[in-house]
């Protein structure tokens, strides 16, 4: 079921970013997920609903927009049906962190292995290979290629997934609010683009939003 819901993400995914609006991707994504993965638990899975974190979910929510200037996209580029491609990558992502969030009886990093063999079977039946050889790509393809391999599946998503397992699905899922920014300041290191000060103010909600779902303790009360 893990290997589906990574399967349909990516999917949905790179078809968003093909077809949708490229830039509306990381703000669909970075902040529907934590909420449907809260609107999710709550639904289906008995997680008692608190005032603070419907707060921190909308802050967070204020957060990803303000960090990504929403409000500089015109309305057709935003209401473009293709878009409806991230928030199906959404949807399964949700999906995908509450079903590794259910493990109890296997090691994290076992799993995560078995899922990537079972997500690239699965992806070698569904893929057309209409793009021909790959290994007659040029260097920026295996520069990408490798990047995303390595870093962001090998490295980062496995963390995520141990995370989700070790803190829980909702409180793991509230730390995608912090990738616009972290984007941002990667692009900033490396491409020489310029922060915002929207871009401090955004991060400065984030990070308060992650803080209140996560029960950071200067931010605990009674929870009612």
């Amino acid at each position: 079921m893990a290997s589906i819901f990574l399967v349909v993400y990516s999917i949905f995914f790179f078809d968003g970013t093909k077809y949708g609006t490229p830039g509306l991707g990381g703000a669909f994504v970075t902040t529907l997920t934590p909420i449907l993965t809260f609107v999710l638990l709550v639904s289906f899975f008995g997680k008692k609903l608190f005032k603070k974190d419907i707060f921190a979910l909308i802050l967070g929510a204020i957060g990803v927009t303000t960090i990504l200037n929403l409000w500089s996209f015109k309305l057709e580029d935003i209401l473009v049906i293709s878009n409806l491609y991230f928030i199906y990558a959404s949807i399964a992502w949700s999906f995908l962190t509450i079903t590794n969030s259910k493990l109890k009886s296997i090691d994290h990093i076992v799993f995560t292995f078995y899922l990537y063999i079972f997500t690239t079977i699965i992806g070698f039946f569904i893929t057309p290979f209409e793009s021909g050889n790959i290994f007659t790509f040029d260097w920026i393809f295996w520069l990408n290629f490798i990047i995303i391999s390595v870093a962001s599946t090998t490295f980062a998503t496995s963390i995520y997934f141990v995370a989700i397992t070790k803190i829980g699905a909702n409180e793991a899922s509230s730390f995608i609010f912090l990738v616009p920014f972290n984007a941002i300041f990667l692009s900033w290191v490396f491409l020489d683009e310029p922060i915002y000060i929207t871009t401090i103010v955004g991060t400065i909600l984030t990070i308060f939003a992650v803080s209140i779902l996560n029960n950071v303790k200067i931010f605990k009360t009674n929870n009612k």
